[in-house]
């Protein structure tokens, strides 16, 4: 990600302070909001967006709607993670593939 606004850095960074649970966009928001950095709600899902799209973050889908999460992965450049959920549980686990070509 080379391009990065005020803004986007506030939705990252509200992520990773809130990085033990995925938050809602609009939880995200207010959290903002009360940090002092009110960012329009519209705002919060298009840089949600371009972090998601980036590999910075997870959008993990729900009956209850998206929640967001700071990928733990995100420094590993060209590195892929994905988040399994259990069906019986719904708890979330990460998986990030093996690279192969390490061990040739």
């Amino acid at each position: 990600m080379s391009y990065s606004t005020k803004q986007q850095q506030a939705v990252l960074q509200c992520l990773e302070q809130c990085s033990e649970e995925p938050i809602s966009a609009a939880a995200l928001a207010e959290q903002l909001r009360l940090s002092g950095n009110p960012v329009g709600l519209a705002t919060v899902y298009r840089q949600l967006e371009k972090l998601e799209q980036a590999g910075q973050i997870h959008k993990i889908r729900t009956e209850d709607g998206a929640f967001y999460q700071i990928c733990p992965h995100r420094a590993a450049q060209g590195r892929e993670c994905f988040l399994l959920r259990c069906e019986r549980c719904g708890a979330d686990y990460r998986h990030q593939p093996r690279d192969h070509r390490a061990d040739e």
